[in-house]
């Protein structure tokens, strides 16, 4: 006579996977409020502008001071309507609502007057950064252009406990996916479904005329610090806490990178063991 016996053994063991890196911003320890002047040159020339350019020239320069958990662009996702108004028609409203509605998170937004020519550069002062508002971005239209803009992102104007004097950032140039034209002039052509925001190069194929380009960047950001006040910033409920900002959301780095904010991400693994007791007996 057999007799199978199968006893199955299931148990759960919980494990944490800790992915703790804190953005150089949250470390920021400087003290007071720093006034900064910015300047966005511009450097169209080379090559030139393309017949196709007709009149060309720069929008508006527009950005704000932030905190780490604040994201006003990120290559590789959707633009929100505040960058494509200003990537398509050089709009700044949009973005200042954006900056409102981010609350604590944004400190004081900037815009410039724009440049009416292919060189040429756009300026703003009085700037503020806090220790909880470490971080500035700003951008600019390509114009005439689809959809087409320059910007630096996350740019850090603290230094530990000490704020930068002066900050020099490289403009990058981007395709806000939602506009489908290749050329400067090209008529207004919806992009359905939006794409996410791509970098401009010599590579690209969203673009005709900017292959011409080659890669060549278009423009510099430079901030310089023009004086200190004693007032301090208004922390954001959720951002930088001292075990680092809460979980669930993006934020961006100081230097541009994605930080990773679920700090705890816990998986339940199950285990089963299947154990066979084979009992014979005759």
């Amino acid at each position: 006579m057999f007799r199978f016996l199968a006893v199955l053994l299931t148990f759960s063991a919980s494990v944490t996977i800790s992915m703790a890196t804190t953005p150089a911003a949250c470390l920021c320890t400087a003290s007071g409020t720093a006034v900064y002047s910015v300047e966005m040159e511009f450097f169209w020339r080379s090559p030139p502008p393309p017949p196709s350019a007709q009149g060309p020239h720069w929008s508006a320069m527009v950005g704000t001071t932030h905190s780490p958990c604040f994201t006003m662009y990120t290559p590789g996702m959707l633009a929100s309507q505040g960058i494509k108004s200003m990537a398509e028609f050089g709009g700044t409203s949009s973005l200042f609502s954006e900056f409102r509605a981010a609350g604590a998170d944004t400190r004081d937004g900037f815009s410039g007057s724009g440049v009416l020519q292919a060189q040429g550069t756009d300026t703003a002062s009085g700037i503020k950064a806090d220790r909880y508002h470490p971080l500035v971005s700003a951008t600019s239209m390509i114009a005439p252009s689809p959809d087409w803009f320059s910007a630096a992102r996350d740019i850090n104007l603290c230094n530990n406990d000490t704020w930068r004097q002066s900050v020099t950032a490289t403009l990058i140039s981007y395709d806000a996916g939602t506009d489908s034209g290749l050329t400067y002039n090209a008529r207004d052509a919806v992009t359905n479904p939006p794409q996410v925001i791509e970098l401009l190069s010599n590579t690209t194929t969203r673009s005709d005329d900017f292959k011409a380009h080659n890669g060549d960047i278009m423009g510099e950001l430079r901030f310089t610090l023009t004086s200190m006040t004693a007032e301090g910033g208004t922390p954001s409920p959720t951002c930088c806490k001292a075990s680092g900002p809460s979980a669930g959301q993006s934020g961006q780095m100081g230097d541009g990178s994605t930080s990773v904010r679920n700090y705890a991400n816990a998986g339940l693994v199950s285990l089963a063991i299947l154990l066979v007791i084979s009992v014979f007996s005759l």
